[in-house]
């Protein structure tokens, strides 16, 4: 009889461990890969054009001047030789040495939710973290400039 009691104090004391286990496992889990930490940037503000259609166009993430100027002139019109965008863009303005950032035209962001794993997460050598933009559903020429912490962690992920 001691030896049945014993058994199921073993079983039923592994379980519980188990389950705190798991429990504390799912907590970092959701710690870990949750959203990403990002921000608007207000004391930057750009409009898109009332002659373009806002598309909902997103930058990538923008990691230095360069990424950034790489975005604008991606961006500009071929022909007129300037941005759809009206405002002070200035690149002074960005403070690269400590965030990254997102170009988003005509959608807030609401969210930047961290993902396990995406279809470029085998080719990504950098081990960057993908993430995904849960979009707001507003629609406006307002072009929103977000700064993402901390830097050179993230990537937006692949489709």
């Amino acid at each position: 009889m001691k030896k049945i009691l014993r058994f199921f104090a073993y079983l039923i004391g592994s379980i519980i461990s188990l389950l705190i286990l798991v429990v504390i496992g799912w907590i970092l889990a959701c710690y870990i890969y949750g959203d990403a930490d990002f921000e608007e940037d207000i004391s930057i503000s750009v409009t898109i054009s009332a002659a373009e259609t806002p598309k909902g166009t997103i930058s990538g993430i923008l990691r230095s001047p360069d990424d950034l100027e790489k975005y604008l002139l991606k961006r500009q019109r071929p022909y007129y030789n300037h941005l759809p965008f009206e405002g002070d863009l200035n690149i002074e303005s960005f403070d690269f040495e400590n965030y990254d950032y997102i170009f988003c035209e005509g959608r807030p962001i609401l969210r930047l939710s961290k993902q396990f794993w995406d279809s470029c997460s085998s080719y990504d050598h950098t081990k960057l973290i993908p993430v995904e933009p849960i979009w707001g559903e507003e629609i406006s020429h307002k072009v929103y400039i977000y700064k993402i912490t901390p830097k050179n962690k993230y990537r937006i992920a692949c489709p």
